[in-house]
């Protein structure tokens, strides 16, 4: 069987089976979209040791720099407009001025931790019962979120390489 056909099958049935478990798991720190998210940055990092290392630091990097600028804004006291824009931009330039440093090199993935913060932050889930945002909980359901979808990345590369080759 070829790899693309070997990749398919595993990861279809570990999506399959991982949208299974967290229907049973029903976590607010395990977001299943953003786990496919980190699934698809660890192969679009290479794959690999070097792959799930890049992915992994610059998908926490997104969140971190993510869940500082949104939490910022919720802060500011000036247009709503503005507020974001700036909180954005800025954000924006020191996520990928991190790029400088190896571990954070891989831009796109600092996007793919950044993006599906903003759209939990977005979602209003993350709020506490005095209607305030949670930045520690938004920021532990992305990156663990992200970090299980890089885990089964690596899992599904293993066996589907395994299958490729039988």
């Amino acid at each position: 069987m070829g790899i693309i056909t070997a990749l398919a099958v595993v990861i279809g049935i570990m999506g399959g089976l991982a949208t299974s478990a967290w229907l049973e798991v029903a976590s607010v720190y395990w977001v299943i979209w953003v786990t496919f998210v980190g699934w698809a940055s660890f192969y679009a990092a290479g794959g690999g040791t070097e792959g799930i290392t890049k992915s992994v630091a610059a998908n926490v990097w997104g969140v971190l720099i993510a869940t500082i600028s949104l939490f910022t804004f919720t802060k500011l006291t000036f247009n709503a407009s503005i507020a974001a824009g700036l909180c954005v931009g800025i954000a924006i330039i020191v996520l990928i001025l991190a790029a400088y440093l190896p571990a954070l090199g891989f831009i796109p993935g600092q996007v793919f931790g950044y993006a599906p913060t903003a759209g939990l932050f977005l979602s209003g889930v993350y709020v506490t019962s005095d209607g305030a945002s949670d930045p520690v909980k938004l920021f532990l359901a992305s990156a663990i979120s992200l970090i299980i979808g890089n885990v089964l990345g690596i899992i599904s590369e293993k066996i589907g390489g395994a299958v490729a080759k039988s």
